[in-house]
């Protein structure tokens, strides 16, 4: 309204200046060139000076700070309650607590903070297991990044994941497992962090990564397990990338993930051993083909304690379609350099399927596992459906089929489970 005032007062002041000419002067009317155009410079500047005038009001109308944002916004917090019952008497019966807080705090910083609170009651498998029911506590992640022109510094408990095909654990060995949390169709649910500085560096179509872990980490199969000591783990990776092609060349110096009971000494130890490995993916238009090469070095098998240098590979294909469906299928093969033992694997398949449906509150997703060795089946569904900004419901059936020798090498599995969530979310 103001704008459109000062216009009107601009229109009247040049009517009555032209009014005023016509009255002095002739009865012909004569404005020159030079004439309109000073009249239309003091016309705008009329304008910029209003404009000036209402933008320093606006400005001096808002209190410092107010479009500040507070720290507390970058805090998030929620509280589930999971349900399994099982045809075996592994039965599930947990809440959990889960606090994060991330935060671009400074230029160039970036903190990012998850930890969570797990408590198991007294029908939870792990709480009989343990006499009785008990809490236990985790920092998954504590990190702090500090990014310049063309690279990333990283320090603290994270995350770190190499490889292509999911699920086949060629060359996806970094992050060790929580194995004592439920599975259903992402294996990300069960990583653990660790302890590390990471570099990444970006040029053009260059990237190159370096880590450094102090101390490593192994999977976790019991909350009474004991402390495994472990040793430094380092590597690098070198990543190229096109428009559809990306080829990743791996070293690292690890430990195993799994470690093994010293029947001597009666603890259970880990050993080191060296990774060598080539990743590549390729797009062509919807589909996405995947491969993952690695040499490991003082592998060991599980069953006899036989000890080798391996081979594995990779192998998988991802699609999705126009309606936002994802289909994805991996295979992977391990064998002895030199002889035939028990750590060859002759085939490992995984399968799986999500979809998004009503506006992405309902998930549904399919993973589906076959295994030679050890032996065993297994498909789990969930559906996760978001029933407002606050709460989550889920809900999941497992079938398998583990041998009977096998049991104690497979992942432990029911025959039959399902599974109910809740979780609330601030």
């Amino acid at each position: 309204m103001g704008k459109g005032l000062t216009c009107f007062l601009v229109l009247m002041a040049l009517t009555a200046h032209v009014h005023g000419d016509l009255v002095d002067g002739d009865d012909t009317i004569e404005i020159s060139n030079q004439d309109a155009l000073d009249q239309d410079q003091d016309q705008d500047q009329w304008l910029a000076e209003d404009l000036l005038l209402e933008t320093d009001e606006l400005e001096f109308d808002i209190p410092p700070g107010k479009i500040e944002r507070g720290w507390w916004q970058g805090m998030s917090a929620s509280l589930q309650h999971d349900v399994t019952q099982a045809s075996s008497k592994e039965n599930i019966n947990r809440s959990k607590l889960q606090l994060e807080y991330e935060s671009s705090f400074s230029d160039g910083f970036y903190l990012l903070a998850k930890g969570s609170y797990r408590y198991f009651n007294q029908q939870d498998f792990l709480a009989k297991t343990h006499g009785e029911a008990y809490g236990k506590s985790r920092l998954r992640q504590f990190w702090l990044q500090y990014s310049t022109q063309h690279c990333a510094y990283t320090l603290g408990r994270q995350i770190l994941v190499w490889g292509e095909v999911d699920g086949s654990f060629v060359v996806d060995v970094l992050t060790p497992f929580d194995l004592t949390e439920q599975l259903f169709t992402d294996y990300g649910d069960l990583r653990e962090g660790e302890d590390m500085l990471m570099m990444d560096c970006f040029y053009g179509q260059h990237q190159s990564q370096l880590f450094y872990t102090p101390s490593a980490n192994v999977h976790t199969f019991s909350h009474e397990q004991p402390h495994v000591e472990t040793g430094q783990e380092w590597g690098g990776r070198f990543k190229y990338s096109l428009i559809n092609l990306d080829v990743s060349l791996m070293l690292a110096h690890l430990y195993w993930n799994t470690p093994i009971l010293n029947s001597i000494e009666f603890e259970l130890q880990t050993q080191p051993y060296r990774l060598a490995a080539l990743g590549v993916s390729k797009a062509v238009g919807r589909l996405l083909l995947k491969l993952d090469v690695a040499y490991k070095t003082n592998q060991i098998a599980l069953i006899n304690l036989q000890r080798s240098d391996t081979r594995s590979m990779a192998m998988g294909v991802e699609y999705t379609t126009r309606g936002n469906q994802n289909f994805n299928l991996g295979f992977w093969q391990q064998e002895a350099v030199g002889k035939v033992s028990a750590l060859d694997v002759p085939l490992q398949l995984t399968l799986g399927w999500s979809r998004n449906l009503l506006h992405d509150d309902l998930s549904l997703s399919l993973l589906a596992n076959v295994s030679q060795q050890p032996q065993y089946e297994n498909i789990t569904w969930l559906a996760t459906y978001k029933l407002n900004d606050i709460c989550t419901f889920s809900s999941a059936l497992s079938l398998a089929n583990v041998s009977k020798e096998n049991a104690a090498l497979a992942v432990p599995l029911a025959n039959e489970a399902v599974s109910f969530t809740v979780k609330v979310e601030y």
